[in-house]
């Protein structure tokens, strides 16, 4: 089989939600897929021996992501012959020479900023009209959705995060981290920052000095930004932002950490809630029907009210003072990925693939 995946994100944020996802996807691919990777630039990170990676430069302006979308991807399809578009976002053609399949990341649609520019207005009605048009969904079996079209597949983890035997002595010593931490690592938008610091106000001063934040976000944070953000919430002792340099390094940031801490809207795939889970850490998160399904009782999940911020801080605060409270975590976690077969995605996913290609002819 011959599938085309989207390397956008590959090229200009590697770091995103939909890059990780691509890397996560094409880490489990299984033998009978032929991959390749459409890019509108080298890639910023290592891919497999296997992908087959085609540069067709373009720039990064939205108008040119959306000609990428809408026009280069449907003829690199034509041109590679490929039986199927893999997209690691809902963003298909309006019109597709191949059958489209998603596994979407990013926000809910509630949680969604309204895209601001014109060609960002026109990229989003356009890929509405592309998913109306027939692309398939695939969706994690242990997530609910009431979507048309869904096929559903075991959670998806990269295989950076599934080695439990890792020294982290290297990205410790690069990185200068602390004996003991909180992790975020998720959205960091200006709204994302300021509720995980409004937060973290809260914690900070009965556990910031021996369990200091974290923060590797996915989105680029200026560093001035970030800065006046501290010296807004009066945060700079306890706060740092970190930058791992590739997969491997992010996961022992996972691995290292006391707690992981995630006030954010859970993306589909859940990659980051998951790993942490794996890792049997103690999850704070904010509650949202995602999160709820995907974390259950491995998790303190904390409603949305007017008091959240508040409730956020005071949840993180407890599972680092309880001890009781973060090995009932860390037992619940054991639980809740123990349902996972995440050594079945690669054959599902090949079966996926084929399903939707013979559906198609």
């Amino acid at each position: 089989m011959q599938i085309l995946y989207d390397g956008w994100s590959l090229s200009r944020a590697p770091g995103s939600l939909a890059g990780l996802h691509l890397q996560t996807l094409l880490s489990l691919l299984p033998s009978a897929v032929d991959a390749y990777v459409a890019l509108p630039a080298p890639a910023a990170v290592r891919l497999p021996a296997a992908i087959q990676q085609k540069v067709r430069p373009v720039s990064p302006s939205p108008s040119a992501h959306l000609v990428w979308q809408q026009h280069m991807l449907p003829a690199l399809a034509r041109e590679m012959q490929a039986q199927l578009i893999h997209l690691p976002h809902p963003s298909p053609a309006l019109f597709s020479p191949v059958p489209v399949v998603v596994s979407p990341t990013g926000m809910s649609a509630a949680a969604k900023p309204r895209p601001r520019g014109l060609f960002e207005r026109l990229r989003d009605a356009m890929a509405q009209g592309g998913m109306a048009r027939g692309a398939w969904l695939l969706w994690p079996e242990d997530l609910p959705s009431s979507a048309a079209g869904v096929q559903r597949l075991p959670p998806a983890v990269h295989p950076a995060f599934r080695r439990l035997d890792q020294e982290p002595i290297e990205v410790n010593e690069r990185l200068e981290l602390p004996d003991t931490y909180i992790f975020y690592h998720g959205p960091s938008q200006p709204d994302d920052l300021s509720r995980l610091l409004g937060a973290w106000k809260w914690a900070a001063a009965p556990i910031g000095e021996q369990y200091p934040l974290l923060i590797a976000g996915l989105d680029p944070v200026s560093p001035a930004s970030f800065t006046r953000l501290l010296d807004n919430y009066d945060l700079q002792e306890t706060v740092r932002m970190v930058n791992p340099q590739s997969i491997e390094e992010l996961s022992q940031l996972y691995q290292g950490c006391a707690a992981f801490f995630y006030p954010a809207q859970s993306d589909p795939w859940g990659e980051m809630l998951r790993a942490a889970l794996l890792y049997e850490k103690p999850v704070v998160a904010l509650e949202t029907p995602l999160s709820g399904a995907l974390v259950g009782p491995a998790g303190y999940l904390v409603p949305s009210s007017s008091n959240v911020e508040r409730g956020l801080g005071a949840a993180l605060i407890t599972v680092i003072v309880e001890e009781s409270v973060a090995s009932g975590l860390a037992a619940a976690a054991r639980r809740q990925t123990a349902s996972w077969r995440l050594d079945d995605f690669p054959l599902q996913l090949e079966a996926c693939y084929r399903q939707i290609i013979d559906s198609s002819k």
